[in-house]
């Protein structure tokens, strides 16, 4: 013989829907822990490659000046200094947002007198496009963004190599070689 269900009110055969919501809230609180201290991990790994890359920069042009006594540079006439033409970007010119990077990359890689001044910086290039579309290889930051080269200012050691940091639009987070 069957015994018949007891349908009495003290028999629970579920989660309550507090129950469900509470456990959500729970997971959804460590997600975001867990979400928050990966993106500062990220950062911070991205912040060390920077300064391990403006630091090889650095290197690079010193050893650059060695061989030719100058900086590379570039003018708004389009005169290059010491950059020889076959790596000079074709079709660079002054309204190229990114020229001086451009440049700094074209003297560092070429291979002329002692060069190329730097390598195994792969994951270091990036190939931004100006307005136009057209693309050139700079070297980028640990964030893929490109790294600014400007010529040094009098009382200067080296050229001013600068990223923008975590947050592009706070100067107050930039990396910069000195």
């Amino acid at each position: 013989m069957m015994k018949p269900l007891d349908r009495s009110p003290t028999l629970r055969r579920g989660f309550t829907l507090i129950e469900l919501i509470t456990v959500m809230a729970i997971l959804g609180i460590l997600v975001a822990l867990v979400v928050g201290v990966a993106r500062g991990v990220r950062d911070e790994i991205a912040r060390k490659a920077t300064q391990e890359i403006l630091a090889a920069l650095d290197s690079a042009l010193q050893g650059y000046v060695a061989d030719y006594g100058k900086y590379p540079w570039f003018t708004t006439t389009g005169v290059m200094g010491q950059v020889a033409d076959s790596v000079v970007p074709s079709g660079l010119s002054a309204s190229w947002e990114y020229r001086e990077e451009a440049i700094l990359y074209a003297a560092l890689a070429m291979s002329q007198r002692h060069g190329p001044y730097i390598t195994g910086v792969g994951g270091a290039v990036v190939t931004p496009k100006d307005s136009s579309g057209k693309a050139f290889p700079v070297f980028g930051d640990g964030w893929k963004r490109p790294i600014r080269y400007k010529l040094p200012k009098a009382g200067a050691i080296s050229p001013l190599l600068e990223s923008l940091g975590v947050k592009e639009a706070d100067d107050n987070d930039n990396i910069t070689n000195y």
